[in-house]
């Protein structure tokens, strides 16, 4: 960021022709690509960050698999925040020309439009855990910060919900290109820029064109399943709730909960709560590496289980075991029974009736104290449904 306000100033002496030589023209070339360099290494690094990527799955990840995929995503990404840089800077250099009002409505409407958004979505708070005043001041001061880098570099890792968000982030692009427009048909208005208006006519149109083309690049070689996260609406509070309920690994569940501002989650606050209260002394018995001072000291303290609490949370758990223990025993129990009443059936099917072997496709089964007969077909069905009982008990 620092090296936004020489790009600035280099661009402006090229459209004024203040000692334009080449070597100004080099070096104005080479501002640029440097703060397209550093802005496409915070964005890869966080990308390929094993833990990141861990942490939040649905976000990072776009950077593809393989030395020549990824060099191509690296180059697109130098490429994109270098011509977005340019344009940017060039048209609010144009608009100054013709009147510094300009700059001033210009700033004051796009960075206005995109507070009262974040306002009206509920997702203003930044995601620093801080209360009070200070977190509204610090949000009010970091949203302009992010906002004017996005705008002007167009780093992609903004595009996260905890800061611009990936739907206004692409706005803020699109309307860096239409600002550079609107400020050459200003200049052709004010006639301010009469020699060099052929001039920035050309090379707006090749700047538009490279970013385009870079997009182009990008987008064909990350990987499909983020593509959605470059126009997604989705807000801090939102991302954070996400991936406290999808995560299964409580260290990271923790992570995406406590070290965001509670603004962006006290819509389920209980039930973090709850999450804190059933398994406070597990964790304090094992004492994993997460569960360390500084994330304790980040759990609101009506959250933490006193002695008392801790006491009933153990007794809560011996009698679950027990109820537990207790309707198995019932359940061992009312199977032996069935097994044994099922048993008895089978005996008495058998020894009540007696097979009479016959060369006919029927034999017959009679009775042992005589009377009717019963054919053997039926008593195999009989014996079918003894089975069938015997399997539906689990026997």
């Amino acid at each position: 960021s620092e090296g936004l306000p020489a790009v600035v100033i280099q661009v402006a002496a090229v459209v004024f022709r203040v000692g334009s030589s080449p070597m100004k023209i080099l070096s104005l070339a080479i501002s640029i690509a440097v703060c397209g360099f550093t802005s496409a290494q915070i964005s890869y690094d966080f990308d390929t960050d094993p833990v990141k990527r861990a942490q939040n799955p649905d976000f990072y990840g776009y950077v593809p698999d393989g030395s020549r995929a990824r060099t191509i995503c690296f180059g697109s990404l130098i490429s994109i925040s270098s011509f977005m840089l340019a344009i940017k800077t060039l048209g609010l250099v144009l608009l100054s020309v013709i009147s510094l009002d300009y700059v001033t409505v210009f700033f004051a409407t796009d960075i206005g439009s995109y507070l009262l958004i974040k306002i009206i979505r509920g997702d203003f708070i930044y995601w620093l855990p801080l209360e009070g005043i200070a977190s509204i001041l610090i949000s009010l001061i970091v949203r302009v910060i992010v906002k004017v880098i996005t705008d002007f570099t167009g780093v992609v890792q903004l595009r996260h919900p905890n800061e611009v968000g990936g739907a206004q982030s692409l706005f803020g692009q699109l309307t860096s290109v239409a600002t550079l427009f609107i400020a050459l048909h200003l200049a052709e208005a004010s006639e301010n820029l009469d020699n060099e208006l052929s001039r920035l006519w050309l090379i707006s149109y090749f700047l538009t064109g490279a970013a385009i083309f870079s997009y182009f690049v990008f987008f064909t070689n990350i990987n499909e399943g983020y593509i959605h996260t470059f126009f997604s609406f989705g807000t801090g509070g939102q991302t954070a709730i996400r991936n406290f309920r999808a995560l299964g690994d409580d260290g990271m569940k923790a992570d995406a909960i406590f070290t965001n501002n509670k603004n962006q989650w006290k819509s389920i606050y209980d039930e973090v709560k709850e999450w804190v209260w059933q398994n406070w002394p597990k964790w304090v018995e094992e004492k994993p590496a997460w569960f360390d001072d500084k994330m304790r000291s980040m759990i609101p303290q009506d959250m933490i289980p006193s002695s008392d609490d801790l006491k009933q949370i153990a007794a809560e758990g011996v009698k679950g075991e027990v109820v537990k223990r207790t309707q198995s025993s019932s359940g061992r129990r009312a199977s032996q029974s069935g097994r044994q009443r099922l048993s008895s059936f089978e005996g008495g099917l058998r020894g009540a009736f007696k097979v009479k072997k016959k060369k006919k496709k029927y034999a017959k089964i009679a009775p042992e104290g005589g009377g009717e007969v019963m054919t053997e077909e039926i008593a195999g069905e009989l014996m079918k449904m003894s089975k069938e009982r015997r399997g539906s008990m689990g026997m």
